[in-house]
């Protein structure tokens, strides 16, 4: 059972390693490698071999773009996947194995398999997705509209840009708003950019639970360490999808309800206020916006936009942040 178990445990490790080479713009060297093994340098090298002759030419081997003494190896995978691969009928016999798994623990365990083999291909997916938006992107801009000019420093934002793909931990100088700083370890999980400043999502080192959002342009003096961390399930999208900008509060998201009036029912429906927004016509020609988010403050402001033609309804958090901004605008603008 011991030896059924460290079988397991490296079969479960290689797939994590295979899963991070496979990220896009990624790629690790031998000594994370070595890390996310749980082995030694040698061990690493033999496993980047073994690898070697099951991809052949998709193991590509580039200088590390910090470090040029050391190189970066990553997996890019073809646009097909070969015949020996992982296809819809394997997937399909896994679950319904993992269904019919009685025993607690090794039901959690085909279920960790079956989420990493899962995640495998959508990222394999993703680089060819990545591929198709570049031309898309650059054929595109956006109207001109008054913006604040957010500054970062270059190097700050690199680095934090190949922690968060590589699962790096950092050590900042993070700087409050009222001329406080501190210097801690954190774990940086990827980037939210908004109308009045970008944001990086990460957690303390040691506090996983707790994912907080820091200001760029107040992290300075950002050292890169030679540990890694695990992201787990971690979503971007689900998180900034959870807020209405990018606050996030200790007992949100929340059932928000707005409600818009019959003369502005038509234009309303052209816009996507949020990703979970639902709409319900009234008897009245009236128009109730349900969604499931955060961040009352910015909905306060964007709502302000509509001059009344779209008031908040819940929860009572919201309204009363809502008009205590409010009264705060007549306030000071009668000075």
């Amino acid at each position: 059972m011991v030896a059924a178990r460290d079988d397991y445990r490296k079969f479960s490790e290689l797939l994590d390693l295979i899963q991070l080479l496979c990220r896009p713009m990624a790629g690790l060297t031998y000594d994370e490698i070595a890390n996310v093994m749980h082995c030694s340098r040698k061990t690493a090298e033999r496993t980047i071999r073994f690898l070697s002759e099951r991809f052949g030419e998709a193991l590509v081997k580039t200088p590390d773009p910090i470090n040029t003494k050391q190189y970066r190896l990553r997996l890019e995978m073809p646009d097909d996947l070969p015949p020996e691969y992982i296809n819809a009928n394997d997937m399909l016999g896994l679950n319904a194995a993992v269904n019919r798994i009685k025993n607690e623990d090794i039901r959690k365990n085909l279920e960790s398999l079956e989420y990493k083999l899962n995640r495998m291909i959508q990222v394999k997916k993703s680089i060819r997705e990545l591929n198709d938006m570049e031309a898309m992107i650059l054929s595109r801009t956006n109207t001109a509209a008054p913006y604040p000019h957010i500054k970062t420093n270059e190097s700050v934002l690199t680095t934090l840009q190949y922690a968060v793909i590589a699962f790096t931990k950092v050590i900042v100088t993070y700087e409050y708003r009222e001329g406080k700083s501190e210097r801690y370890t954190i774990c940086p999980l990827g980037f939210l950019y908004g109308h009045n400043n970008n944001y990086l999502v990460a957690y303390k080192d040691g506090d996983k639970k707790t994912i907080r959002t820091y200001i760029l342009a107040q992290l300075s003096d950002i050292e890169l360490t030679n540990k890694q961390f695990n992201p787990g399930r971690f979503d971007i999208n689900k998180y900034a999808n959870e807020s209405f900008g990018m606050y996030h509060s200790d007992n949100g998201p929340f059932d928000v309800e707005w409600l818009a009036s019959a003369d502005v029912s038509d234009a309303i429906q052209r816009y996507n206020f949020h990703p979970t927004q639902q709409f319900i016509k009234n008897k009245d020609g009236t128009i109730t916006i349900k969604m499931r988010a955060d961040g009352f403050y910015e909905m306060s402001w964007y709502l302000f936009q509509w001059q009344g033609k779209i008031k908040p309804v819940a929860p009572k958090l919201l309204v009363d942040t809502y008009y205590e901004l409010l009264n705060n605008i007549v306030k000071n603008s009668k000075k």
